[in-house]
């Protein structure tokens, strides 16, 4: 049975739920705009250096990849910038009434489970 449970706490609408997508875009805009404008993030140049692209990551629903490769070359650094960005992911997350699906959360992928 699918149900919700203090060993089994479930969070968000429910997969499959018609307004599921629908809820679930409105608080990744509402967590990405609240970032820190100075989180870390992944910075790409065109090979002729004319353009610039930043982010954070991306998302499908509920499954979310964050990532940076500021710093890159120092391991430390990297994993600082991380923790750093997933820390702040959950705690905007948390803020919705969602949280980290800490069973898919592996290295420097955490998908969140809204």
């Amino acid at each position: 049975m699918y149900q919700n449970s203090p060993d089994a706490v479930l969070y968000g609408p429910g997969q499959g739920s018609p307004i599921g997508p629908f809820l679930w875009l409105l608080c990744f805009i509402l967590i990405f705009l609240s970032l820190d404008k100075n989180v870390p993030s992944i910075h790409l140049l065109t090979v002729a250096h004319t353009h610039q692209l930043k982010y954070v990551g991306e998302a499908f629903v509920d499954e979310t990849g964050l990532g940076t490769n500021q710093m890159h070359g120092n391991y430390n650094n990297i994993v600082t910038n991380l923790q750093r960005l997933a820390q702040s992911w959950e705690k905007l997350l948390n803020s919705t009434g969602g949280a980290l699906n800490l069973s898919k959360c592996s290295g420097s992928y955490c998908p969140g489970d809204g």
